[in-house]
């Protein structure tokens, strides 16, 4: 956590798992992070202040990047793969997005300048299959219950209604 009133914090290459709360908090003016990797948590990087943010790798994490600076945040060459919002941008933050991907169900929220290439997009499957699988699971034990507790309350199978032979016409 860089503090408000401090000038040109360079994080440099760090390396963060499932922090509960924010990886980089930083109100720190004209600060800098540099590469690193960061895992799991709630927000991976939460800036308030000027800074660029450059070569590092967000993964798993509920919101990648929040912005809530008045002055220019730039991220260069950055990978997200966030869970719910990749780039959330605050209203009056500036924040300029260069060759980056980010991929997220929401990918860029605010006022995102972008140059050069950018990839923003879904999560990658393997992602929503992470998500979804154990709800097909969930269905089918839940099934399964179903038809134990009906066969030892002695419910029979459902009795189909007979066919009509001959409808008059």
């Amino acid at each position: 956590m860089a503090t408000a009133g401090t000038t040109g914090v360079v994080i440099a290459d760090l390396v963060a798992r499932d922090v509960e709360s924010d990886a980089i908090r930083s109100a720190s003016t004209d600060g800098e992070i540099i590469g690193g990797h960061i895992t799991g948590g709630t927000t991976a990087i939460d800036v308030s202040a000027a800074t660029t943010i450059s070569g590092v790798t967000i993964d798993g994490a509920a919101e990648g990047i929040h912005s809530r600076s008045p002055d220019p945040v730039r991220a260069d060459e950055i990978r997200i793969d966030a869970l719910d919002l990749g780039v959330n941008a605050a209203p009056g933050s500036p924040f300029q997005l260069t060759g980056s991907s980010v991929h997220a169900l929401e990918a860029v929220r605010g006022q995102i300048e972008q140059h050069g290439t950018n990839d923003l997009s879904l999560p990658p499957l393997n992602l929503l299959g992470a998500i979804g699988l154990p709800l097909i699971l969930l269905a089918v034990v839940l099934e399964q219950v179903h038809v134990t507790r009906q066969r030892r309350a002695g419910v029979r199978s459902r009795r189909m209604p007979p066919v009509p032979v001959g409808v008059p016409g």
